[in-house]
C-alpha cells in the first residue's frame, strides 16, 4: 500500500508541477516555437503515468473494506453515471481540441470567463463530474487500494482547484473574484 499511495503521490505532484505557471514559462523560454506542443506533451505524459499506475494497481494485493452489497453497487454505478453525463455537458462548453493540445498551433482569442451552463451552478463542473466519478467508483469497489485512489484524488482536486484560482483570479481579477463569492466551488449549493 506504500508503494501505491507513493505512485499517486508522485503522479500528482507531478501533474500539478508540469501545470503550474513557472514551470510553463521556463518551458517557453527554452522550447521556442515548440512550446506551442506543450500541453499535447503534457496531457501524453499525465495519460500515460495515470495508465501506468492503475496497471500497477491492479497487480497489488487488495483488501476488500465491505462486503459487496447489490444496492452499494447499483447505487455506485448510477453515481458514476451521473458523473460521466455531468462530465460530458460540462466538457461541451470548452474547446476540446485546445483542451487536449491539438490545436495549440493555431492563433487563439484571449480567454473567457465562462459562467453559463453547468458554471453557473459550480465553477468548476468537471471536478464535480469527478467527484461524483470517483464517489461511484468507490461504491462499486470498495477496497483499500480504490480507497487510497480516490482519497488521494479528492485530496488532489481540493489542492488543485486552489491553484488553479490562484491563476484564474490572476487571468481574469475582479470579474473572477466576484464570480467566486456568488458560485460554489464543488457542489451545488453546498461546498
Amino acid at each position: 500500500m506504500i508503494i501505491l499511495i507513493s505512485l499517486w503521490l508522485g503522479f500528482y505532484c507531478m501533474h500539478s508541477l508540469l501545470a503550474s505557471s513557472r514551470v510553463k514559462e521556463w518551458a517557453a523560454q527554452r522550447t521556442g516555437r515548440f512550446y506551442r506542443y506543450y500541453r499535447l506533451g503534457y496531457n501524453v505524459i499525465s495519460l500515460a503515468g495515470f495508465g501506468a499506475i492503475v496497471w500497477i494497481q491492479v497487480f497489488i494485493p487488495d483488501i476488500e473494506l465491505s462486503p459487496r452489497y447489490p444496492w452499494l453497487f447499483f447505487g455506485g454505478i448510477i453515481v458514476m453515471v451521473s458523473g460521466m453525463v455531468t462530465g460530458y455537458i460540462a466538457f461541451s462548453q470548452y474547446d476540446s481540441g485546445e483542451f487536449f493540445g491539438f490545436n495549440q498551433t493555431q492563433q487563439h482569442e484571449p480567454p473567457k470567463l465562462v459562467t453559463t451552463g453547468l458554471n453557473q451552478y459550480v465553477r468548476h463542473p468537471l471536478y464535480f463530474a469527478t467527484i461524483l466519478i470517483l464517489t461511484g467508483y468507490l461504491m462499486i469497489s470498495f477496497t483499500a487500494n480504490t480507497m487510497i485512489f480516490v482519497v488521494i484524488s479528492f485530496l488532489y482536486l481540493i489542492v488543485g482547484t486552489i491553484l488553479e484560482e490562484q491563476k484564474l483570479e490572476k487571468i481574469f481579477g475582479e470579474a473572477y473574484k466576484t464570480y467566486k463569492h456568488k458560485v460554489k466551488m464543488f457542489i451545488p449549493f453546498i461546498i
